[in-house]
């Protein structure tokens, strides 16, 4: 279930809640994210956690001010369909995320022996869901050089191609959700401007 108020959505699913991953009926649980866009200004406000600690990533569980969450469940309260406010005000412990991004430009270093993978290569915003693929993607990737079928600057090549590519999509699912159709505009140009771009690159080096 999804819902996406102006400049702002969430959605929920069911996740298994014992430790067998039991996925029976009354034996699940809700899991929901709630993306918000935090005024710059506000920010160190909100992640600072009930010592005084201002948090640069994730405030904690059980870390949030009561009155940052208090604020946020009179927002439920006034944007969001009845469901979703019953999980808002039915959440014991909630914690928040700064998201963010990150794509370096290169994976390999000290003469190809150390190789970044997953996360550590590219880190996407979390609206595709598809940091765990990437990271797939590599060892399967890594599999054909050991192989000899692939050189480990061409997996080097695919792993830049598809980081810089997933990162530009990710951007542009975000901006849907919480930005203005101006600010989408621009994200959708990069993405498509980042797939033409490589597809001529290979052309390129094909020819």
């Amino acid at each position: 279930m999804a819902y996406a108020p102006p400049a702002k959505y969430g959605f929920r699913y069911n996740i298994p809640g014992d430790e067998k991953g039991e996925l029976d009926s009354g034996s699940q649980l809700l899991n929901y994210v709630w993306y918000w866009n935090v005024p710059a200004d506000e920010l160190d406000s909100v992640m600072t956690d009930i010592d005084g600690h201002v948090h640069r990533n994730m405030l904690p569980v059980g870390k949030i001010r009561p009155e940052i969450w208090t604020t946020q469940l009179a927002y439920s309260c006034s944007l969001l369909p009845p469901p979703f406010i019953e999980l808002t005000k039915k959440t014991k412990q909630p914690f928040v995320s700064v998201v963010s991004d990150h794509v370096s430009h290169r994976a390999l270093f000290f003469d190809n022996k150390l190789l970044l993978v997953g996360d550590a290569l590219s880190q996407f915003r979390p609206h595709a869901a598809l940091s765990t693929s990437q990271a797939a993607l590599h060892a399967l990737s890594l599999v054909k050089v050991m192989n000899g079928e692939m050189s480990i600057e061409q997996w080097e090549d695919n792993a830049l191609r598809y980081a810089k590519a997933t990162a530009q999509f990710s951007t542009v699912l975000g901006n849907f959700g919480q930005n203005s159709v101006h600010v989408l505009l621009i994200s959708v140009v990069k993405y498509l401007i980042c797939i033409v771009g490589q597809k001529i690159s290979r052309l390129w080096r094909r020819g």
